[in-house]
């Protein structure tokens, strides 16, 4: 079943996936190492089909543009000045004009319906027990074992055929016709739509050659789905690359301060009196230091956080519904789940490549050595420089610097991705520009075709003997040898229309 699959499914996909998700909040703060990690590791064994606010499955699930789901319930409230707020990453959705939630999200509402469908709760006490469940189809209706004991052993209802719930198989499903009640038998690759024979002889000649049938769509719709799913595990494992980068830096950075600061503190054990306030300076620097790089690391291994629930979330939603659903069921959703995948594997990527090192380090040196002049001296330099490093600073000026290439950077990249959606759009308008016309000029050649025939029908009413076995092998020979407008006419038509009949079928099989 559908739903049962989706959540064995999910804990299948995060062991191969490394076993390593993050789905922090905004909110959530960093103060050691894993603390971000911890608040998120709930979501490799979670159903994909429950809300993350009310922790049930979703009741009139809607889409935000940060492509997660909620209940329209759970947004109630969080509307502020015409947007709301996402509870996961923080990303804002604007509301349309008339509008009290955001788009409904029609895919997420389907898998919904199918997993009711295959895992029904008990009409009596909303129970679900997938193990335990059983279905009366006196009644029409999915029962638990209590109520099956306690109301289905009366009198009255020892005539109800009952059984259980796992002899409802998934290939039950058959979706027909809702305009004229048949049995679909193909498959519309320009409406994305199933026909029955009655709607693929209304449909038009020229919408014909896009029909297949639905085998073949379940297997071209199956590899489409495929290469989404490669183009969205290869953006996981891009962002789950960066996240563990990000956290280890945060590790290593709180022991180069750990370190850094044994270092300080022995060198000034023997003076501690005398250079209180130098010490206490560097401790300022350290922590001014720690905390711009702390708050940089920070802020790219939350970003990542947001987007790796999101990129697990549809790709086990992809995976398992490739597995669970039948090739009526794939039919009837895979296109929808295919551009779902298409537009958030085009979601810009934060960047997953530190801009800063994880180092901390001070001119401690020469500062205590200019705090002890009064009382050991000059300390000797060499090459006009303290011997503990001067000038290692990174200086405020710097940083921001560093900050704002990251920021060029990550715009760059949301252009790049800009443009590669363009050129998709042009090059899809140019192939549909050439069929049509492809069309239009084999209807063309075939009117000429047709008149030129009927002139010459008209010019040769007479009748002509039907020619021997021998004097039909050798007319097409005296055809191409003969010359004359109408000989050499007939030969450019045959070429052209075999070359755009053989193209035309190319790009149908493309």
């Amino acid at each position: 079943m559908l739903g049962q699959t989706l959540q064995k499914s999910t804990i299948a996909g995060s062991t191969g996936s490394g076993g390593f998700s993050c789905a922090g909040e905004t909110g959530s703060t960093v103060g050691s190492s894993g603390t971000t990690i911890a608040s998120v590791m709930d979501s490799q064994t979670r159903n994909p089909l429950l809300c993350f606010v009310c922790d049930n499955y979703y009741s009139e699930p809607c889409l935000l543009v940060c492509y997660h789901t909620f209940c329209a319930k759970c947004l109630q409230g969080r509307e502020a000045e015409r947007k709301i707020t996402c509870p996961l990453c923080g990303v804002q959705t604007a509301l349309k004009d008339g509008q009290a939630h955001p788009a409904p999200d029609m895919l997420m509402r389907h898998l919904i319906e199918l997993a009711n469908a295959e895992n029904p709760p008990c009409a009596n006490c909303d129970k679900r027990d997938k193990n335990n469940m059983y279905f009366c189809i006196t009644c029409g209706q999915a029962l638990c074992t209590s109520c099956r004991e306690n109301t289905h052993r009366a009198k009255m209802f020892s005539a109800h055929e009952v059984v259980h719930m796992s002899k409802c198989s998934k290939e039950s499903y058959r979706k027909q016709c809702t305009q004229h009640g048949e049995q679909h038998v193909m498959f519309s690759n320009s409406q994305r739509s199933m026909l029955c024979e009655s709607c693929f002889q209304d449909i038009p000649t020229e919408s014909k050659v896009h029909c297949i049938d639905i085998d073949t769509a379940y297997n071209q719709g199956c590899k489409k789905l495929e290469r989404a799913i490669h183009t969205v595990q290869s953006m996981q494992s891009s962002v789950r690359d960066g996240l563990l980068m990000f956290k280890n830096l945060l590790d290593e950075l709180r022991r180069n301060m750990e370190t850094e600061k044994v270092t300080i503190n022995s060198f000034c054990e023997g003076m501690r009196q005398a250079i209180a306030k130098t010490q206490s300076a560097m401790m300022l620097e350290i922590q001014r230091q720690f905390e711009s790089k702390e708050r940089l690391f920070h802020g790219q291994l939350t970003n990542l956080g947001s987007m790796l629930p999101l990129l697990q979330l549809h790709l086990l939603l992809a995976q398992t519904f490739s597995l669970a659903a039948n090739k009526y069921q794939f039919l009837d959703l895979a296109y929808p789940m295919v551009d779902r995948l298409n537009a958030v594997s085009q979601l810009s990527l934060p960047l997953s490549r530190p801009v800063q090192s994880s180092q901390i380090r001070t001119n401690f040196r020469s500062e205590f050595s200019r705090a002890l002049e009064p009382w050991v001296g000059n300390q000797p330099c060499e090459g006009g420089r303290p011997r503990s490093g001067v000038g290692i600073y990174e200086s405020h000026k710097q940083q921001q610097q560093q900050q704002h290439q990251q920021q060029q950077q990550q715009q760059q990249q949301q252009q790049q991705q800009q443009q590669q959606q363009q050129q998709q759009q042009q090059q899809q308008q140019q192939q549909q520009q050439q069929q049509q016309s492809h069309l239009q000029y084999l209807q063309q050649q075939q009117q000429i075709h047709q008149q030129l025939q009927q002139q010459q029908q008209s010019s040769y009413p007479m009748p002509q003997p039907t020619p021997s076995r021998r004097q039909q092998s050798s007319m097409p020979m005296k055809g191409s040898e003969e010359t004359g407008p109408f000989s050499n006419h007939c030969r450019n038509f045959d070429s052209q229309l075999k070359v755009c009949c053989t193209s035309s079928v190319l790009e149908i099989v493309v």
